[in-house]
This record gives structure tokens, sequence and C-alpha cells, in this order.
């Protein structure tokens, strides 16, 4: 075939079978790809769980319908008009308060105004009804979750894919076709009638659970003290059969995590044979011969649309890139902690690149103290900035300037309290871990001298000499003593001078804080008497 443009190509042809059987070959000499594939959905619900709360439901329905209580004798001070029924208890009030005895006459017969007497209330809230509460609304939730996602995929459906990818030349031309068409229809009918049925028995089991909800009793219970589990047995559960299986319904709902239904998905290729492909062949050459004659007819008013440029994003280089992580995060973190992954990865970072020290390489003492004091200080004082940042009460940028100065010295006092109690407890809190730092060198310590008792050990039996193991623990006992001696009097030193100093500074605090308010009064004076 000679060499044509696109154009000239379809302006010699027409629909016929010269066209079709030169489009076939062009198409045929490209690259082809076709599938057609069909795909079957089919649901199944399950009823084994659906026949097993069907079964015990009733029970439930039965407690509600009729539950056990509890009498309870109320004392009422009532109306002598009203009470019905006298008992010693209401003698023994009336002796004790005499405020109601309405008078006595002459043969001695008392009449009393108000009477104490018993009244006796059934109570519902016994713990065998408040656990078949708590399983009203367990089953609730449960039927809820599986009806709601059944009743959405309840349908069966067969999805029929066909796709078809072509790549092929024209003379100069390319010309590349991709469709796909996809068909979704009813399945299989018999599954869909099963899965109704399914379904109208669950929600006729919610319409129970409806009715359960509008009772008295559930009502009464609602006010109740929620049940936790574990449930415990009891002698009513145990031997009354409805709330024995009440237990086994709670088991069975406790127990049973599955989604109430199943997916059967099965895909099977389906062929296509000759005339199939001869017919998607001509699909292609009648897209293309319509598309092909609309930009000829229409090539001056599609040469007179405007066309639209492309934006040409451009690009910024970063010489560093800085990271400044805040601690006043507005979401909440994992565990209610503050210090986010990023300082911990800095730090571990510090960590391997200051201290890279094996344990067999021979390390001068003061140089390895120095690098640890370094580090040591570097964190301290990277803690010290996160405290003053969590501590320190931030005051707004734009002041009050309407309010007199009564108002803010007790705005700054309040703010100052709270600032104290603060550092109060940072300080409480620092004690603790200075004292299981302590506690770690003890023990520390403790296993030095260990360590050192089996080297001595092993040297006296290289020079044959015998220490007995008493020796060596009296002695380290006296060492261990004197050093947790020591550690103690340092501890109390430390924690003197700390609250010496604390004391000083809130004294300093507070000074400052007087001599302000005494320059202002001063002040304020001056100006009244101007």
């Amino acid at each position: 075939m000679e060499a044509v443009t696109l154009k000239q190509f379809f302006e010699e042809l027409s629909l016929g079978d010269n066209f079709f059987a030169e489009l076939k070959e062009y198409v045929q000499s490209g690259t082809n790809k076709l599938v057609q594939l069909r795909t079957a959905e089919t649901i199944i619900v399950d009823d084994a769980w659906i026949s097993n709360i069907e079964n015990l439901i009733y029970s439930v329905e039965q407690i509600v319908k009729n539950p056990k209580k509890f009498i309870k004798d109320n004392e009422v001070l009532l109306n002598v008009e009203k009470a019905k029924k006298v008992s010693a208890l209401t003698i023994r009030h009336l002796a004790s308060h005499t405020n109601y005895i309405r008078a006595i006459d002459d043969n001695g017969k008392i009449q009393p105004s108000k009477v104490l007497t018993q009244e006796m209330q059934e109570d519902l809230l016994i713990y065998e009804n408040r656990f078949v509460f708590a399983l009203i609304q367990k089953l609730i939730t449960f039927i809820e979750q599986r009806y709601s996602t059944i009743k959405s995929y309840v349908h069966s459906y067969e999805t029929t894919n066909l796709a078809m990818k072509s790549k092929f030349k024209i003379g100069d031309g390319e010309v590349e076709y991709d469709t796909s068409v996809k068909v979704r229809q009813p399945g299989n009918k018999a599954a869909y009638k099963k899965n109704r049925e399914q379904l109208q028995k669950i929600e006729v089991i919610r319409k129970r659970l409806l009715i359960l909800k509008n009772t008295s009793f559930y009502k009464a219970l609602s006010a109740a003290k929620p049940l936790l589990p574990p449930i415990m047995k009891t002698n009513m559960i145990n031997m009354q059969t409805d709330y024995n299986n009440c237990y086994k319904l709670w088991l069975f709902v406790s127990t049973y995590t599955a989604t109430g239904y199943t997916v059967e998905i099965s895909q099977k290729k389906l062929p296509i044979d000759t005339e199939y492909y001869d017919d998607l062949t001509m699909l292609i050459a009648v897209s293309l011969k319509a598309m092909v004659e609309n930009n000829a007819l229409r090539s001056r008013l599609y040469e007179k649309a405007p066309s639209k440029k492309r934006r040409i994003k451009k690009f910024t280089e970063l010489a560093q890139i800085q990271y400044s992580p805040s601690l006043r995060s507005k979401g909440r973190l994992k565990d209610s902690e503050l210090v986010n992954q990023y300082y911990y990865d800095k730090l571990k970072e510090l960590i391997l690149e200051k201290e890279q020290i094996k344990a067999a390489d021979i390390v001068v003492e003061e140089t390895m103290k120095l690098s640890f004091q370094k580090f040591y200080r570097g964190i301290s004082k990277l803690t010290n900035e996160m405290y003053e940042e969590l501590l320190v009460v931030k005051k707004p940028d734009i002041q009050n300037t309407s309010q007199d100065a009564k108002t803010r010295v007790l705005r700054d006092i309040k703010e100052q309290e709270e600032v104290c109690k603060k550092l109060q407890m940072l300080n409480r809190l620092k004690a603790t871990e200075l004292l299981q730092s302590l506690k770690r060198e003890n023990t520390q310590k403790l296993k030095l001298e260990r360590l050192r008792f089996k080297e001595q050990t092993l040297t006296a039996k290289e020079n044959k000499k015998r220490i007995t193991k008493e020796d060596i623990t009296a002695k380290e006992k006296v060492e261990v003593a004197k050093v947790l001696q020591s550690v103690l009097e340092r501890a109390q030193t430390d924690e003197k001078e700390r609250r010496a100093k604390e004391l000083k500074r809130q004294k300093g605090v507070l000074e400052k804080q007087s001599r302000r308010r005494r320059k202002k009064a001063s002040d304020g004076g001056k100006e009244g008497a101007k």
C-alpha cells in the first residue's frame, strides 16, 4: 500500500466491504489486546446465627413480661388519714417525735397528725434483670451491624467485562483505540430468594428488639448502673430456664465474630470467535470514520477555538531543611504524650554519634567522663527548654488596658501561683527520679563488688590461696553500708540546697512584685495629688 495520510485514507473510503476489509488488514497488522470476562458474585447469608437468636430470644421476652422482683419496705411519713397500717415502728417514731401528736383526751387516747408507716415496693434493679438489660443492648448492636451490611449486599450479580485495546498505523498516521464495556445484571435468582428470606427473619428480630426497648422494664433499668462483663452465674441464672437461656445467648453473641454472610466469586474467560472479532473491528472502523469526518467538516471552527497553555511550575532549591516541631500540639497524641517522636530520634542519633565505644576498646577514663558530661548537659539543656515552654504562662499579645491596676495585679498573682504549683510538682518528680537513679547506682555497685569477689576468688585459686566467702561477704556489707550512707547524706544535702535555692528564688520574685506594686501605688498617688 502507498503511504497516505489518515485523512486522505478515509476520504477515499466509504462504508462497505472494501472499507471493512482494508481496515481489518490495518488492524491485524498492529498490536491488539482483547479480553472478555464474566464474574459472578453470590452472597450467601449464614442462617445458623439467625436460628440461634430466634430460638433463645423468646426467653428474653418472657423475662421482660414477668421479671423477678425484689420487695423492699420503705419508711414513709404520711398524714394519719392516709396511713393504711400501724406497726411497732410507728409507735416508736411517735414516742420520739411528740410534735406529731395533735391532741390527747382525758382518757389518754392519742390523736396523731402524722405517723411513720411502711410501704412495700417492688424493685426491678436486681443483678439478673440488669444482666438481661445488658443483653438486650448487646443484641441490638449485634443485629444492627449485620442487618445494615446484609441489606446492602443481598443481591447477587453477574458482570461481563469487555476490554479492547488496539494500536496500528495507516499510512504515516498512527491510531490508538482503547475501549472498555461493563455490563452488570442480576445473577443467581435462587440465592437471592433465599437471602431475602433470611433478611426478613432478621427484620422480624429487629422489630422484636424494638418492642423490648420500648417496654417499662427496659426504661426502668435504663437508670441503673451498667453491668460490665464477666457475668456471674448466680443461682437464678443457673436454675431458672429463661435466665439460663439468656446466659447462653450472651455467650453466643460474645463469641460470634463473623460478619454473618459469605461472598462467593467465580470468574471465567469467554471465548471470542471470528465473527465477534469482525464485529468489534467494524466498531473501530465506524468510530474512526466518524471522528475523521467530523474533524474535516469542522476544521475551520476548531482552528478558531482558543488553546490553553499548560502552566509551567517553577521550583525552588532548598539549601537546608530546618525542623522546628512544637511541643504545644493541637491534636491529641497517642498515650497523651506531648514529646513527639522527633526528639526521641534526634537524641538517639546523638547518642550513636557521640558514644560509639566498644566493650573491647581501651578508653581513657577522663575522656569518657568529659564526653558523658557534655552529652548529659546537652540533654539537660534541651529538657529545661521544654519545661520552660510548658510551664511558663504565655500572656496574650493584646493587653486589656481597660482593667484597673488591682485587677491586673490579682491576675498576675494567680498566674504566678500556677507557675509555682507546676514547679513544685516538677521538683517532686525530679526528687523521685533522683532516688530511683541512686537505687540504680547502688545496684550497679553491688554488681561491681560481686564481680570483684569473683575476680579475687579466681586469683586466689591461681595463687593457691583460700579466701573464705564469709570474709568477703562481711567486707562487702561494710563497703555497701558506707556507700549507702554517703549516698544518703549526699541526697539529703542536695535536697536542702535545692529547697534553700527555691525559697530564695521565690522570695526574690515576691519582693520584686511587692516593689512593683508599691511603685505603681505611689505613682497613682502622685497623679491623684496633681
